[in-house]
């Protein structure tokens, strides 16, 4: 099952060198929602237009529900497994778990405004087309310098 979902993203994305793949209840939530992952949060809008939908199929257990999640996975780098979880990569182990780190405060976000049962505010196309350039470019190496503030973080809880 591991070996399917991982081992055919590695083996047609060349770019792609880490990926995370998770069932938290926010982001299984979210996944089952018909419209996705809407644009309500800055973190949601790490995701503005590049996030990929699978549908879900029960476990990936066969090569053809490898080919069918690459098929979904596009060139994208984030997918959201409709009733299952998430898939998250990175050309770098520090860039899949920025996208991780967003994808699960978004998906949370979006659960506590369904929870407010309220009308919604969503900023223009072109508001979220920009936060999506501003937020992927305004450091080269997209995740570097979280990882390594999250790895003092754990350095010192030891």
């Amino acid at each position: 099952m591991g070996y399917i979902i991982h081992g055919f993203i590695y083996k047609a994305r060349k770019d792609i060198q880490a990926i995370f793949h998770l069932h938290t209840p926010s982001i299984v939530a979210v996944s089952s929602l018909k419209e996705g992952l809407l644009p309500t949060s800055q973190w949601a809008l790490h995701f503005y237009n590049t996030i990929s939908y699978h549908d879900y199929n029960s476990l990936a257990l066969d090569d053809g529900e490898g080919e069918r999640l690459i098929a979904d996975l596009k060139e994208n780098f984030v997918m959201l497994m409709r009733n299952h979880g998430s898939i998250t990569c990175g050309r770098t182990i520090q860039e899949a778990m920025f996208y991780t780190y967003h994808l699960k405060k978004a998906c949370k976000t979006r659960c506590l405004t369904l929870a407010m049962n309220r009308e919604l505010s969503i900023p223009s196309k072109e508001i979220c087309s920009k936060a999506l350039k501003d937020l992927l470019s305004f450091e080269s190496n997209l995740g570097q310098r979280d990882w390594h503030a999250w790895v003092r973080l754990l350095k010192s809880k030891l």
